[in-house]
């Protein structure tokens, strides 16, 4: 079964508004779905996290670009940890 989860937080700046994607539950990354540079819509899964066997991906609340990728496949991550930004 899979769970979807979204927990962004804007990041305002003065030119540009920073979407900060945060893990939804504690787990571990199990995949990366998209690509720093990568234009993302919303719903567009960004990477998957296994927690308690079940794979929850982690979607893209807004249109943008992804920026970075804080973490990678097999790191352990805790809920609300910051694990991507989009722009």
């Amino acid at each position: 079964m899979q769970q979807s989860m979204l927990l962004p937080t804007a990041i305002d700046n003065e030119k540009n508004t920073m979407i900060k994607i945060e893990s939804p539950v504690s787990g571990r990354v199990v995949a990366i779905l998209a690509q720093v540079g990568d234009t993302l819509n919303p719903g567009d899964a960004v990477l998957t996290v296994e927690s308690m066997k079940m794979e929850i991906p982690v979607e893209a609340e807004r249109s943008g670009t992804l920026s970075d990728i804080s973490v990678q496949v097999d790191d352990e991550v805790t809920e609300g940890q910051h694990i991507a930004t989009q722009s």
